[in-house]
């Protein structure tokens, strides 16, 4: 059973700006193993303000629709490994926007917000689920394949100590720009992919969601990827519990020094074989519940899955494959496309007794409270960014010689008592 850690930190230019902090996480893990993650990132522009509602709900209905399809093809994973691949960016995308936009025009009424009207003095929804405007990025993890979707912009790889791999790679729109949920036919934007997933891969390794200000605070995705790598050595020597305890105080650094942006960043960490302590400690849940970042009640209704109409190869399909030559993270087996044996719905149950979700226990104290971890792929390159930053006269977003927005510096503050353990990386520069 993988572990899985994760928060949403609020960015420096949020904090000098008074702004709250507007991305969003949430995970599921099932009694069967399975496991869906999912992060979104709110728009935050003027014509957003509700978008930290907007990330909230997006998380929320990725999750719900996948739970859903997980109980609607029950036992029958490779049906619903052929449906995520043939309808992920048609069927499925249109089921998470749905799904989306119901809980929008919900949480719109319950707040008793009027809603926006257009020139004719109409109530216009296309207006309100702008004033939610958010991305998403969304993962489910099953013991032979994965199902990755995404509409706008952030990043999702899968990391082991040699390599990193980006798991699907999303539009790159110039500027700040970035698609949206909340368009009309925002589904048209979906991207997805299905991949099969090695089980004798070897561990440790690790698959990494964040929101784009993770990837915007390292100058090139080579320094993000050696960041990711870190992490993934910090998981391995430290263990998850020391991790997460010291993972918003890196994140909050990582903004400062890069483009002061939210960062949120949830991981599924698949320990090397003799670390079974993590295992058995989120194996007491007991049979029938999931863990969950926010703990809501999951909905008991089942999803339909009645076919649409044939729309042929779509375009654009994302399932880019790995280079061949260096290929060790997943399996090199193509998806086969079966016909579905009968009634893909037809073995739907109860959500609440299959997949039931419990709120978070209350953190106990640990020993490892008394150890601050240096943040991952940072101290050792500020040193050099700043001596960079003499000549270097690039104002670009992401630098972190010049960091956009030019954010508040956050120095990291330890007690004497504190034993501060230097990132590989930092160890590397030092010697």
């Amino acid at each position: 059973m993988p572990e899985v850690l994760g928060i949403s930190v609020r960015g420096a230019s949020h904090i000098q700006s008074g702004l709250e902090c507007q991305d969003s996480n949430k995970y599921v893990i099932c009694e069967n193993g399975f496991i869906i993650l999912s992060v979104a990132d709110g728009h935050g522009s003027k014509n957003c303000p509700f978008s930290k509602t907007g990330s909230d709900l997006a998380t929320q209905a990725f999750c719900s629709t996948m739970t859903k399809y997980l109980n609607g093809f029950g036992d029958s994973t490779e049906q619903l490994l052929t449906f995520l691949n043939r309808e992920g960016e048609t069927k499925v995308a249109q089921d998470i926007e749905l799904e989306w936009k119901a809980l929008v025009e919900e949480a719109h009424v319950n707040a008793e917000r009027d809603c926006p009207v257009d020139e004719n003095g109409e109530p216009d929804k296309v207006l309100m689920y702008a004033q939610y405007g958010t991305t998403l990025l969304g993962l489910l993890l099953c013991d032979d394949f994965l199902f990755a979707f995404q509409i706008g912009d952030g990043d999702m790889v899968f990391a082991t100590k040699e390599h990193v791999y980006p798991v699907i790679i999303g539009d790159k729109i110039l500027g700040v720009e970035t698609h949206s949920l909340s368009r009309t036919n925002a589904w048209k934007k979906a991207l997805s992919v299905v991949r099969r997933i090695n089980p004798e891969e070897t561990r440790p390794n690790m698959y990494l969601l964040s929101t784009d200000g993770f990837a915007n605070s390292h100058k090139n995705d080579e320094e993000f990827y050696k960041t990711c790598t870190d992490y993934l050595t910090m998981l391995e020597q430290y263990g998850s519990e020391a991790v997460s305890e010291n993972l918003e105080s890196w994140l909050s650094e990582t903004s400062a020094l890069g483009c002061g942006d939210d960062i949120t960043v949830l991981i599924a960490y698949y320990p090397s074989e003799n670390a079974g302590a993590h295992e058995e400690e989120q194996d007491d849940h007991g049979s029938g519940e999931c863990t969950a970042l926010s703990a809501e009640k999951c909905d008991d209704s089942c999803a339909s899955y009645v076919q649409e109409e044939d729309v042929g190869p779509e375009e654009g399909n994302n399932n880019v494959g790995f280079d061949v030559a260096e290929e060790d993270a997943f399996s090199q087996e193509t998806v086969d496309d079966p016909e579905p044996e009968g009634d893909c719905g037809s073995s739907c149950v109860d959500l609440e007794q299959s997949v039931g979700m419990i709120p978070e226990a209350e953190a106990e104290p640990s020993e490892c409270c008394d150890v601050a971890l240096t943040s991952p792929g940072y101290t050792s390159q500020k040193a050099v960014d700043e001596s960079e930053s003499k000549d270097d006269s690039s104002t670009q977003c992401g630098d972190f010689a010049t960091p956009c927005n030019t954010p508040p510096k956050v120095e990291n503050e330890t007690s004497e008592n504190e034993d501060v353990i230097a990132s590989p990386s930092e160890s590397t520069e030092n010697d």
